[in-house]
């Protein structure tokens, strides 16, 4: 089966389609700041593909756009599906149980400008035990953060508009002048280097977590961070 996805955008001449699948690498070496992101997504997306016995390759010329191509080798599906192996599904039941002691409905904040992460996190945490509030960049997450009251938030940290750095120290000092209860932030990110876990705690983020995640990972996070809320305790009392 072949996808193909085209898009308008600069698009980019041979030379730089031979580095554009290695990670942490842009067409454009100015797009991070105007446009957000890191490099690493089509690396892992062509590891993915790779990983189905697949490819993903693309198609492009300066100025013109490009177009990217998934081949996959699917066939019509005749078997039943075969059952989680026992030690994977005892760990699921195990953090779907962890997450379950938490109280229901607490809310989170997910700030994150690629569609596909805000997507991901969505289908991760929505159809939990909470209320999901998404937004594109760190200047929204400030705005919502002010407007509502959030148990966790979660955090990109290069995006358009306002980044995450600068928005979790927005929320600090909205935090300090109003005598709020003080929120945990996360910091989800692709910037996984040292330097990068250091400034995230520096602005005042309370954890890092590094793209790609396992659910059961982000899962056991979230429930351990919104176990320790003032609305968590009160619930539990």
């Amino acid at each position: 089966m072949r996808f193909v996805v085209q898009d308008t955008g600069i698009g980019f001449d041979a030379q730089t389609q031979a580095r554009l699948f290695n990670r942490f690498e842009q067409a454009d070496g100015d797009i991070t700041r105007h446009y957000g992101g890191s490099g690493l997504g089509l690396a892992i997306c062509r590891e993915l593909a790779a990983m189905m016995g697949g490819d993903l390759g693309c198609e492009s010329e300066p100025g013109a756009g490009a177009a990217f191509i998934l081949s996959l080798p699917l066939k019509p599906a005749q078997a039943p599906p075969v059952p989680l192996r026992p030690d994977r599904q005892d760990a699921d039941t195990a953090v779907a149980a962890e997450v379950d002691q938490a109280p229901r409905r607490l809310r989170i904040l997910a700030a994150d400008d690629h569609p596909t992460n805000r997507r991901v996190v969505e289908l991760i945490l929505d159809g939990a035990v909470f209320d999901l509030v998404s937004v594109e960049n760190g200047a929204q997450a400030v705005e919502a953060y002010r407007a509502q009251t959030f148990d966790l938030v979660l955090m990109d940290m290069q995006m358009p508009v306002m980044d995450g750095l600068t928005a979790v120290r927005e929320i600090r000092l909205h935090e300090s002048v109003l005598g709020l209860p003080h929120v945990p932030v996360v910091m989800l990110t692709a910037n996984a280097l040292p330097q990068h876990l250091d400034e995230a705690l520096a602005a005042g983020a309370d954890r890092h977590m590094a793209k790609p995640f396992s659910v059961e990972d982000l899962l056991a996070m979230v429930a351990d961070l919104t176990a320790q809320t003032p609305q968590a305790a009160e619930a539990a009392a």
